[in-house]
């Protein structure tokens, strides 16, 4: 079923990528002049749009005018309250934003596929990838200090997303990937993140290593699935291109 790409989204998306700029920024300035530039040329380029849509007597973009008034009301938060204040408030504001945009996703997904057959695996697999996988994962970051760790979690997150857009493309060529493939890929990293995830809370002999390979493991089995996947449908892949 085809999905639309709401105007919230693209708000999200902008938002998103725009904060974790400036909260890399902060962490590795702090309150220097570095920082102050960053946010006053920031918030310098949608007002000089606004200003360019007004000298031509166009109408204004919402995005621009939106986007100005969150990244002055930052710098003026940053101004007056500091680095940590401003990068907590800032991830709040995206967290929010973007479980707001995952609802709404979720309200037109369920809309699309109700009427269709299939849509009890859809919402199977839309517990087990979008719930269950990356609330594991993301509980996994900093209990494992061994290095590249986090970095392979990180990955593992990542990795997913570019399942799901594989899927997402498969999906507008009118192509069904196979359900069974999916949920067995996802149960097994589900499982060993888990397995991961209690050993950080049991004393058992060598427990670090064994949740350390089963992130690994976690990871590997993206892979797997991944380049079979791409080798399956290549040809519809590679015709894209």
């Amino acid at each position: 079923a085809p999905m639309r790409t709401s105007t919230l989204a693209k708000f999200k998306t902008a938002i998103q990528m725009t904060a974790s700029g400036f909260i890399v920024a902060l962490l590795i300035w702090g309150e220097t002049w570095p920082s102050y530039v960053l946010l006053s040329v920031a918030t310098a380029t949608p007002l000089t749009l606004i200003a360019y849509r007004l000298f031509k007597g166009q109408k204004q973009g919402l995005r621009s005018t939106v986007m100005f008034l969150m990244l002055a009301a930052t710098l003026g938060y940053y101004s007056a309250l500091g680095t940590a204040v401003t990068i907590i408030s800032v991830l709040y504001l995206v967290a929010l934003i973007t479980i707001y945009s995952g609802v709404s996703y979720l309200a037109d997904g369920w809309s699309s596929l109700k009427k269709q057959q299939g849509r009890v695996k859809e919402v199977t697999r839309f517990i087990l990838e979008g719930v269950c996988l990356p609330t594991v994962f993301v509980l996994l970051l900093g209990r494992y200090t061994a290095f590249g760790m986090s970095t392979l979690i990180i990955l593992i997150i990542t990795s997913e997303l570019a399942v799901g857009g594989l899927g997402n493309f498969l999906a507008s060529k009118k192509i069904r990937p196979k359900f069974r493939a999916v949920t067995l890929k996802t149960t097994a990293q589900i499982l060993v993140g888990a397995c991961a995830l209690f050993l950080t809370f049991v004393d058992v002999p060598h427990g670090a290593l064994i949740g350390e390979l089963c992130i690994a493991t976690a990871f590997a089995i993206n892979v797997v699935y991944l380049v079979g996947s791409f080798r399956r449908h290549r040809a519809v892949y590679l015709g894209a291109l």
